[in-house]
């Protein structure tokens, strides 16, 4: 690179000042030559006259082959390959056009996880609730949620009619009373239970009572003996001390004295529809001649054989 020559002397007023002019080009194009790089240099970064003339000195480092702005003792080399790694101060803002992915560390997304939360609004493909008619048909492919009640109400559909048992309570006797002319059998031993649908307190023994409406099956069979040589004993089903129809079943002893000493009754009653505080009992009575009434007509006796007794409760639906 080569400077202008100052211009003529004819320019200056005296030959003084021009003679000074021709000193500071001489000592100008020294430094160029100096100056001058051993192979092309691509300046990176622009830098202007006011920018060199506030922050510092633009040098030429012949070591690096480079060119460095020095200043506020900082020295920031400005390289032919285009500059360093863009270093970016984000204490202040910062306008993203985008952030490419792989400078997105994991860290980054899982440390706000704690503040995330899902509702199911906002799942566009949350499985739903199967409906009742689904639940019913049993015949449904797709996938569903179920809730308790759909699947109490598919159970209730599809198991096989009057074979399903939802809860039972069963229970033996200690009686060895003479039931003449009637008697309200207590059953004071437990003989197993489902569920809590049936419930049974000691201080209404007699009782079976109901926890849960709904339908239910009552049964049992109830042994008694006799000492006279005839006999004639029936059993009745109360539904909260009320007879529920006929007697349920009957038995006639003649006893020789060498033939079994006790004869059982056996009662199976069609369902009932029964409500949550109704209580079931079983009454065992001496029974004179065909009739409906009971009377303690005679000298025959009915004595209960608890041990030998046993009732029980299931609901079926």
């Amino acid at each position: 690179m080569t400077l202008d020559l100052p211009p003529n002397p004819r320019g200056f007023q005296n030959l003084q000042e021009w003679a000074s002019q021709l000193y500071e080009w001489q000592l100008a194009q020294t430094r160029i030559d100096e100056f001058a790089a051993p192979e092309p240099i691509a300046l990176a970064h622009k830098i202007s006259d006011e920018r060199a003339a506030q922050d510092g000195v633009l040098m030429y480092d012949p070591v690096a082959k480079n060119l460095v702005l020095a200043h506020t003792g900082i020295w920031n080399a400005i390289t032919g390959g285009g500059g360093g790694a863009e270093v970016n101060d984000l204490t202040a803002a910062v306008t993203w056009t985008n952030i490419p992915d792989a400078n997105v560390p994991q860290s980054a997304v899982t440390q706000h996880q704690a503040a995330l939360s899902i509702t199911e609004s906002q799942i566009s493909d949350l499985i739903s609730v199967v409906s009742q008619v689904e639940a019913e048909a049993g015949t449904a492919t797709t996938a569903r949620r179920w809730t308790a009640e759909r699947v109490k109400q598919a159970i209730d559909a599809l198991a096989p009619g009057g074979s399903s048992v939802y809860g039972f309570r069963k229970r033996s006797s200690t009686d060895t009373s003479n039931a003449a002319p009637t008697l309200i059998i207590p059953w004071q031993t437990d003989e197993g239970s489902l569920g809590t649908d049936i419930t049974w307190d000691s201080g209404n023994n007699t009782r079976l009572t109901i926890a849960t409406t709904g339908t239910y099956r009552i049964g049992g069979f109830v042994t008694f003996s006799t000492t006279q040589q005839r006999g004639q004993a029936t059993v009745e089903i109360l539904i909260n001390g009320v007879s529920e129809g006929i007697y349920r079943g009957g038995s006639y002893v003649r006893n020789s004295g060498t033939s079994w000493d006790f004869w059982c009754i056996e009662v199976a009653s069609e369902p009932f529809n029964l409500t949550a505080t109704d209580y079931v009992e079983f009454r065992l009575a001496r029974n004179s001649g065909a009739g409906a009434s009971y009377t303690t007509g005679g000298s025959g006796t009915i004595v209960h054989s608890g041990t030998r007794s046993r009732i029980w409760a299931e609901r079926v639906a």
